[in-house]
Protein backbone atom coordinates (compact mmCIF):
# COMPACT_ATOMS: atom_id res chain seq x y z
CA UNK A 1 0.00 0.00 0.00
CA UNK A 2 2.85 2.45 0.71
CA UNK A 3 3.60 1.59 -3.05
CA UNK A 4 0.27 2.48 -4.21
CA UNK A 5 0.17 5.76 -1.80
CA UNK A 6 3.87 6.95 -3.33
CA UNK A 7 2.67 6.11 -6.97
CA UNK A 8 -0.31 8.33 -6.22
CA UNK A 9 1.85 11.15 -4.83
CA UNK A 10 4.52 11.20 -7.44
CA UNK A 11 1.33 11.13 -10.29
CA UNK A 12 -0.26 13.71 -8.25
CA UNK A 13 3.27 15.52 -8.47
CA UNK A 14 3.11 14.99 -12.19
CA UNK A 15 -0.04 16.24 -12.88
CA UNK A 16 0.73 19.06 -10.25
CA UNK A 17 3.60 20.21 -12.75
CA UNK A 18 1.05 19.06 -15.79
CA UNK A 19 -1.08 21.64 -14.44
CA UNK A 20 1.31 24.26 -13.69
CA UNK A 21 2.73 23.76 -17.20
CA UNK A 22 -0.68 24.34 -18.63
CA UNK A 23 -1.11 27.31 -16.73
CA UNK A 24 1.86 28.66 -17.71
CA UNK A 25 1.10 27.76 -21.21
CA UNK A 26 -2.40 30.08 -20.81
CA UNK A 27 -0.32 32.91 -18.92
CA UNK A 28 1.72 32.97 -21.89
CA UNK A 29 -1.37 32.92 -24.33
CA UNK A 30 -3.38 35.55 -22.54
CA UNK A 31 -0.25 37.60 -22.37
CA UNK A 32 0.16 37.54 -26.16
CA UNK A 33 -3.46 38.33 -26.64
CA UNK A 34 -3.05 41.32 -25.07
CA UNK A 35 -0.68 42.31 -26.84
CA UNK A 36 -2.52 41.07 -30.48
CA UNK A 37 -5.48 42.85 -28.90
CA UNK A 38 -3.54 46.10 -28.78
CA UNK A 39 -1.93 46.04 -31.69
CA UNK A 40 -5.02 45.67 -33.49
CA UNK A 41 -6.76 48.17 -31.87
CA UNK A 42 -3.64 50.36 -32.75
CA UNK A 43 -3.90 49.59 -36.45
CA UNK A 44 -7.52 50.14 -36.00
CA UNK A 45 -7.17 53.91 -34.75
CA UNK A 46 -4.54 54.19 -37.72
CA UNK A 47 -7.05 53.05 -39.78
CA UNK A 48 -9.75 54.93 -39.07
CA UNK A 49 -6.86 58.00 -39.03
CA UNK A 50 -6.43 57.04 -42.72
CA UNK A 51 -9.89 56.86 -43.26
CA UNK A 52 -10.67 60.45 -41.66
CA UNK A 53 -7.56 61.85 -44.15
CA UNK A 54 -8.99 59.80 -47.28
CA UNK A 55 -12.45 61.31 -46.89
CA UNK A 56 -11.50 64.76 -46.00
CA UNK A 57 -9.09 64.56 -49.56
CA UNK A 58 -12.24 63.11 -51.07
CA UNK A 59 -14.07 66.40 -49.91
CA UNK A 60 -11.04 68.38 -51.31
CA UNK A 61 -11.32 66.92 -54.48
CA UNK A 62 -14.98 67.23 -54.57
CA UNK A 63 -14.82 71.04 -53.93
CA UNK A 64 -11.90 71.41 -56.21
CA UNK A 65 -14.38 69.74 -59.16
CA UNK A 66 -17.33 72.40 -58.19
CA UNK A 67 -14.95 75.64 -58.25
CA UNK A 68 -13.36 74.06 -62.21
CA UNK A 69 -17.57 73.50 -62.49
CA UNK A 70 -18.46 77.06 -61.82
CA UNK A 71 -15.65 78.72 -63.33
CA UNK A 72 -16.05 76.45 -66.60
CA UNK A 73 -19.51 77.66 -66.75
CA UNK A 74 -18.36 81.43 -66.49
CA UNK A 75 -15.53 80.70 -69.14
CA UNK A 76 -18.33 79.27 -71.23
CA UNK A 77 -20.65 82.54 -70.68
CA UNK A 78 -18.13 84.75 -71.23
CA UNK A 79 -17.04 82.70 -74.95
CA UNK A 80 -20.67 83.33 -75.81
CA UNK A 81 -20.28 87.21 -75.01
CA UNK A 82 -17.13 87.11 -77.46
CA UNK A 83 -18.97 84.98 -79.47
CA UNK A 84 -21.91 87.20 -79.85
CA UNK A 85 -19.78 90.51 -79.49
CA UNK A 86 -18.11 89.27 -82.22
CA UNK A 87 -21.36 88.96 -84.57
CA UNK A 88 -21.99 92.29 -83.75
CA UNK A 89 -18.53 93.45 -85.03
CA UNK A 90 -18.53 91.53 -88.19
CA UNK A 91 -22.26 93.22 -88.98
CA UNK A 92 -21.24 96.42 -88.03
CA UNK A 93 -17.84 96.11 -90.35
CA UNK A 94 -20.60 94.73 -93.10
CA UNK A 95 -22.22 98.09 -92.52
CA UNK A 96 -19.51 100.10 -92.92
CA UNK A 97 -18.28 98.61 -95.84
CA UNK A 98 -21.60 99.09 -97.79
CA UNK A 99 -21.13 102.76 -96.71
CA UNK A 100 -17.91 103.12 -97.43
CA UNK A 101 -18.45 101.41 -101.08
CA UNK A 102 -21.45 103.98 -101.25
CA UNK A 103 -19.43 106.71 -100.53
CA UNK A 104 -16.74 105.87 -102.97
CA UNK A 105 -19.95 105.71 -105.62
CA UNK A 106 -21.03 109.03 -104.74
CA UNK A 107 -17.67 110.71 -104.77
CA UNK A 108 -17.45 109.25 -107.87
CA UNK A 109 -19.90 110.59 -109.38
CA UNK A 110 -19.62 113.86 -108.14
CA UNK A 111 -15.93 113.41 -109.74
CA UNK A 112 -17.67 112.78 -112.71
CA UNK A 113 -20.27 115.82 -112.29
CA UNK A 114 -17.26 118.15 -111.52
CA UNK A 115 -15.43 117.09 -114.55
CA UNK A 116 -18.79 117.29 -116.90
CA UNK A 117 -18.89 121.38 -115.00
CA UNK A 118 -15.33 121.55 -116.05
CA UNK A 119 -15.71 120.42 -119.21
CA UNK A 120 -18.72 122.57 -119.82
CA UNK A 121 -16.75 125.38 -118.39
CA UNK A 122 -13.76 125.16 -121.07
CA UNK A 123 -16.16 125.37 -123.83
CA UNK A 124 -18.26 128.16 -122.44
CA UNK A 125 -14.60 129.47 -122.44
CA UNK A 126 -14.10 128.64 -126.01
CA UNK A 127 -17.49 129.82 -126.89
CA UNK A 128 -16.83 133.16 -125.23
CA UNK A 129 -13.15 133.50 -126.87
CA UNK A 130 -14.94 132.93 -129.95
CA UNK A 131 -17.28 135.39 -129.45
CA UNK A 132 -15.26 137.83 -127.79
CA UNK A 133 -12.81 137.42 -131.16
CA UNK A 134 -15.65 137.70 -133.26
CA UNK A 135 -16.69 140.97 -131.64
CA UNK A 136 -13.35 142.28 -131.83
CA UNK A 137 -13.41 142.12 -135.44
Amino acid sequence: MADEVRKLAEESSQLTDQISQLLANVNKNTEKSSQSMTKVEQDVEEGVKVSQLSAQGFHDILESIRDISMKAEELSATAEQISASTEEISQTVGVIEKEAKRNSEETEHMSANVEESLAANEEMKASGEDLKSCLDR
